[in-house]
């Protein structure tokens, strides 16, 4: 009976050395359990943390997306802008050369008026020797008159002849007093147009001088001119006109194109 108890007390001696080493590890994996639950706690907040900062790129992708695409239709307009500036100053450029066109066939015209005018002189001038041809030429036929005269009382022609010599000479000299008032007249006449077309050139190189200096002056003076037009040449004051308009708006279309391009540089 001893031997069976102290067999058991044995068994149980074992059992509890068992059971000791069980707790030990128990107790082991309870604190192997409670570390891995702080690290997996460690590992969520990590996790959330992470979670957090990439909702935060998204959001801040998707605000670049919509900024990148705000600029993208920003660029897109001031490109179209530019186009349609380029375009206006191309059809700018093509009235600006419409308007020396217009110019140098002034100019044209001008010096046409120019050589008009000398021609005229020239023939003016050859019309003052005709006249003074003439005038010499009634001194001769007065003179021959005289001795005609002389000899109508004095010769021995007949009564008839010496009439009809003096009628003849009568009739000459008619004939040339009346071509000399035409001449006269014709240079009348020739004097006025002359005037008439040496006060257009001059008017036209003064314009044509005057636009080339004015075009950048002040807005006043430009009108003053304008007005100084209107009182001598509507002609030449509209013409004037349409020049420094097409000229301001290419001034300003090359100033809204050059900041448009400052911009797209930026």
């Amino acid at each position: 009976m001893l031997g069976q108890i102290s067999d058991l007390e044995t068994e149980l001696h074992a059992i509890m050395e068992e059971l000791s080493s069980k707790t030990k590890t128990i107790d082991g994996l309870n604190e192997t359990m409670l570390k891995l639950e702080r690290e997996n706690s460690d590992i969520l907040v990590k996790v959330k943390e992470k979670e957090a900062v990439i909702t935060e790129k998204k959001n801040a992708i998707l605000n670049n997306e919509s900024t990148i695409k705000l600029l993208e239709d920003e660029l897109q307009s001031l490109k179209d802008e530019r186009d349609r500036v380029n375009s206006e100053i191309s059809n700018k450029e093509l009235e600006i050369k419409e308007l020396n066109q217009t110019c140098q066939q002034m100019e044209k015209e001008s010096e046409a008026t120019r050589f008009e005018y000398f021609r005229m002189k020239e023939s003016l001038e050859n019309l003052m020797k005709i006249h003074s041809t003439t005038r010499e030429t009634i001194q001769v036929l007065t003179e021959k008159n005289a001795v005609l005269e002389n000899e109508k009382l004095h010769s021995n022609l007949s009564f008839t002849e010496k009439d009809a010599a003096y009628k003849q000479v009568l009739t000459e000299k008619m004939h040339l007093e009346t071509e000399i008032q035409k001449l006269l007249e014709d240079n009348k006449s020739l004097n006025l147009l002359l005037n008439e077309k040496n006060q257009e050139s001059n008017l036209l190189d003064e314009t044509i001088c005057k636009m080339t200096n004015l075009v950048d002056e002040s807005d006043s003076n430009i009108h003053d001119f304008l007005l100084y037009l209107s009182n001598s040449n509507n002609r030449l004051r509209d013409l004037a006109d349409k020049y420094f308009t097409h000229f301001k708006k290419l001034q300003y279309n090359d100033q809204s194109l050059t900041s448009k391009n400052s911009e797209l540089q930026k």
